[in-house]
């Protein structure tokens, strides 16, 4: 049904650059950034023009990953923000090597930013993070970023589990962790 056949990172980084941005369409998913070296080393971000517009009415951005989807079982992190009816409206999706560590953060931070600002002549502040894992591994970027609080959740179960008793919310504040520059 004219899906791409990818066969390989060749491949997938072929259809990045084919992709990287339509000028006509609001509607089109374009890849505004990526980097592809190996399969332990992507970062592909995902989105169109209408799901970025929704990046100027709010400052909580929520991040979650979802497991066994995509190619290679690579995370995809979800990324938007939850609306006054409680609906979340999607900002885009990023493909990723691992959402263990701080760089996949850091990359979507930044590219939020940037692209918001080219798409919508306004920067993306964030204010509020609402997120998986563990607070210390991106309290530094929340922090350069002055962003002020973090919910995140903390499951002790495996990645995949649906939660359980064992689930809990944290609230906190970077600016314990760090001074401010």
């Amino acid at each position: 049904k004219g899906n791409p056949e990818i066969f390989s990172v060749y491949d997938f980084k072929q259809w990045c650059i084919n992709h990287k941005y339509d000028e006509n369409s609001i509607h089109s998913t374009f890849v505004p950034y990526y980097y592809i070296n190996n399969i332990n080393d992507i970062f592909v971000l995902f989105t169109t023009k209408q799901l970025l517009k929704d990046t100027q009415f709010s400052s909580l951005l929520q991040v979650d990953a979802t497991y066994k989807l995509t190619w290679n079982e690579l995370p995809l992190l979800v990324f938007g923000s939850s609306d006054a009816d409680r609906h979340f409206r999607p900002f885009g999706v990023a493909l990723v090597s691992s959402d263990e560590g701080s760089a996949c953060y850091i990359d979507l931070f930044k590219q939020l930013k940037l692209i918001s600002a080219q798409e919508n002549q306004r920067e993306y502040i964030v204010n509020y993070v609402m997120a998986d894992g563990a607070p210390g591994n991106i309290c530094f970027y929340l922090n350069s970023f002055s962003i002020e609080s973090f919910i995140f959740r903390n499951n002790q179960s495996s990645k995949g589990d649906s939660p359980s008793s064992t689930t809990s919310y944290v609230l906190g504040t970077c600016r314990s962790k760090m001074p401010r520059t």
